[in-house]
């Protein structure tokens, strides 16, 4: 196959320069666009800080029972001692949970 044991290290050589060069031509060109182009944005919650904000009923919310309500673009299920019809704004009181109360 090889006429000689040179050839044959010559081989490995240039294989493992070859390797060398891929590995760091990800490191400094494709991982950079790889990790941009898997980028996710994520939107950090504070669930406090939504205490005293006006939200809009999306499914109405009977006395003592559960609806929904959206918030800043994010639906939560709530609670009211009254009812609320759907499209009303509410303010939100409290949070336990995934659940607000809402007046």
């Amino acid at each position: 196959m090889f006429d000689n044991l040179n050839q044959f290290t010559t081989l490995i050589i240039l294989g493992i320069i070859a390797i060398i060069a891929l590995i760091l031509g990800y490191i400094l060109f494709g991982r950079s666009r790889i990790k941009n182009a898997l980028h996710i944005t994520t939107k950090a919650t504070n669930s406090e800080g939504i205490i005293g904000k006006q939200a809009k009923v999306v499914a109405t919310i009977p006395a003592q029972e559960y609806g929904q309500v959206k918030i800043d673009g994010e639906v939560w299920r709530a609670t009211s001692g009254k009812s609320h019809k759907l499209s009303d704004t509410v303010t939100i009181e409290s949070i336990s949970g995934v659940t607000v109360t809402v007046e």
